[in-house]
C-alpha cells in the first residue's frame, strides 16, 4: 500500500518565536521505526532570519493511521545561549531503541533518551547535568541503529586523530543491551575507520568503549583499518592514493552483517568523481567486500549530499538513492537492479531523499522541499521501476488530496499537538 504522509510543524513552535510559516527552515534528518511498528520522524527547524536564529530538533510519533499523535522540541532556543542541554544540528541521529524509549545521537557522541510518548527527555550522556539534577554521565555514541535481535550496532567518535581537528566518527562498536535511565552499555569495538591514531594517548580513550577487554586508543584497537581493507575497483586501498575516508551510520543487513559506508573528505570544489564505497563488515570486522556496481563518477552521490543507504535486514536487501540513480543491492552486495533517473519515468525521484526501510521492507522517501514522506512497497526487487513508478504517480495524487484537506504555507504543514514540551 502507497502512502504519504505530511511532515508537520507543531503550531506552538511556531507561536512560541512568532515567526510566520514561510519564516522557517526544516532539514529532515532521520526516520526510525520501534519494534511496534511506530513510526519516529526527526526534523532539524530553525528560523532563516539570521547566524543565531532559534532552532530545535523536533522528534515527531506517528500513528497506524499516518497521522502525528506526539512530539517533543529538543534543545530548543538560539545557538548562542548558554546551558542548553541539546546541541542540535544536521548531524544528529535517531534510533528506536524500544517501544518505551527513543535516543538521539550526535555531537561527539552526545547522546539522549527520550520516553516513547515523547514526554521528556529521561537521560543524557553527555557529560552534564540534566535539569533535575540527576548526573548525565559521559558520551555514548555518534549514531547508533537497531539489529533484529535488539542489539545496536554504534558509531563511535574518537580525539586526537590525525587530519581531523575535532572528534570524528570513527570507531564501529557493539552494544549487546540496550541504553536506559540508570545504564550506559559497554561497546564492544570491531573496526575502525582511520588508522592516524598514533598520536593518542590513554586520555582519548573511552572507559565504555573496549577492545580486548580495555579502553580504545592509539594502537589498541581493531585492526587493519576499513581504509586499509576495504577493496577499490583498481585493487588498491584508501591509503594508496587518498586520505582516510570518513563514515556516517552502519545499517544493518543482518544481524551480524552490516554496510558501513565510506566518503572522501570533502573538497571546496566538489567532490563529483572521488571515491566512495558502502563496505560490507560483520561484527567480528571481517570485510566481506562492497555493494558492487557502482562507478566514483557515473554514481556519484556527492551532489546533492546522498550519503544514505537503507537496509532491510529481514530480507536481505540494501537500497541507495542518489542524483543519479535508485539502486537495489541482495545481502552478498551483487547489484541486482539500476534505475536511471535520467530516464523520464523517474526524474521525479531527483526530488526525494532516501530515508528508511520499514520493518515490512517499504521504501521510505522525504520530500525536502514539500515536507512530505513517501512509503511504498517494492514486491519484486529484481524489477522495482513500475513499483517506484506507480508510487511516484500516487505521490502526485495524494499531495493534491492533502492540500486541499489540510491547511499549509510555503508546504509548512501545521499540526497542534495536545502538547509539546520544550526541552
Amino acid at each position: 500500500m502507497i502512502r504519504v504522509h505530511r511532515l508537520t510543524l507543531p503550531e506552538q513552535l511556531l507561536l512560541r518565536y512568532g515567526a510566520l510559516d514561510s519564516a522557517w527552515k526544516v532539514d529532515h534528518l532521520d526516520v526510525s521505526f520501534a519494534p511496534g511498528g511506530d513510526m519516529y520522524t526527526l526534523g532539524w527547524a530553525r528560523l532563516a532570519d539570521g547566524w543565531d536564529s532559534p532552532m530545535c530538533l523536533l522528534v515527531t510519533r506517528y500513528g497506524r493511521d499516518e497521522e502525528p499523535v506526539a512530539a517533543i522540541a529538543c534543545g530548543s532556543g538560539k545557538p548562542s545561549e548558554k546551558g542548553r542541554l541539546i546541541r542540535v544540528g544536521p548531524q544528529t541521529h535517531l534510533c528506536a531503541v524500544s517501544d518505551e524509549m527513543v535516543a538521539l545521537s550526535g555531537c561527539s557522541d552526545e547522546t539522549f533518551l527520550i520516553d516513547g510518548e515523547l514526554g521528556s527527555v529521561r537521560a543524557g550522556f553527555d557529560g552534564g547535568m540534566l535539569p533535575d539534577n540527576r548526573h548525565a554521565g559521559v558520551s555514548f555514541a555518534s549514531a547508533m541503529r537497531r539489529t533484529p535481535a535488539g542489539r545496536l550496532v554504534c558509531v563511535v567518535a574518537e580525539t586526537n586523530i590525525e587530519y581531523s581537528l575535532f572528534a570524528t566518527p570513527n570507531l564501529l562498536a557493539i552494544a549487546e543491551t540496550r541504553p536506559a535511565v540508570d545504564h550506559r552499555p559497554l561497546l564492544r569495538a570491531f573496526a575502525t575507520v582511520n588508522p592516524h591514531t598514533g598520536k593518542q594517548t590513554e586520555i582519548d580513550g573511552r572507559e565504555h568503549v573496549l577492545f580486548d577487554g580495555s579502553p580504545v586508543f592509539g594502537d589498541h584497537r581493531p585492526a587493519p583499518s576499513l581504509a586499509e581493507s576495504v577493496p577499490r575497483p583498481e585493487e588498491r586501498t584508501w591509503m594508496d592514493v587518498h586520505r582516510p575516508p570518513w563514515t556516517t551510520v552502519a545499517e544493518p543487513l543482518s544481524e551480524d552483517l552490516f554496510v558501513v559506508p565510506l566518503f572522501s573528505r570533502m573538497l571546496r570544489s566538489g567532490n563529483k568523481g572521488m571515491p566512495f564505497a558502502f563496505a560490507l563488515v560483520d561484527d567480528a570486522g571481517k570485510v566481506h567486500g562492497r555493494l558492487e556496481g557502482l562507478d566514483d563518477r557515473a554514481d556519484s552521490p556527492y551532489a546533492g549530499s546522498h550519503f544514505r543507504v537503507a537496509t532491510d535486514p529481514s530480507r536481505g536487501f540494501a537500497y541507495h538513492l542518489n542524483s543519479n540513480g535508485f539502486y537495489v543491492w541482495s545481502r552478498e552486495g551483487s547489484l541486482i537492479a539500476k534505475l536511471d533517473i535520467a530516464v523520464k519515468e523517474y526524474k521525479a525521484l531527483r526530488n526525494f531523499q532516501l530515508r528508511a526501510c520499514a520493518p515490512n521492507g517499504d521504501i521510505i522517501l522525504v520530500h525536502p522541499k514539500q515536507h512530505l514522506l513517501l512509503r511504498f512497497p517494492i514486491p519484486d526487487r529484481h524489477d522495482p521501476g513500475p513499483a517506484v513508478q506507480e508510487a511516484l504517480r500516487a505521490y502526485s495524487r495524494e499531495r493534491t488530496v492533502l492540500k486541499k484537506s489540510h491547511p499549509q504555507s510555503d508546504w509548512i504543514w501545521r499540526w497542534r499537538p495536545h502538547e509539546l514540551p520544550f526541552s
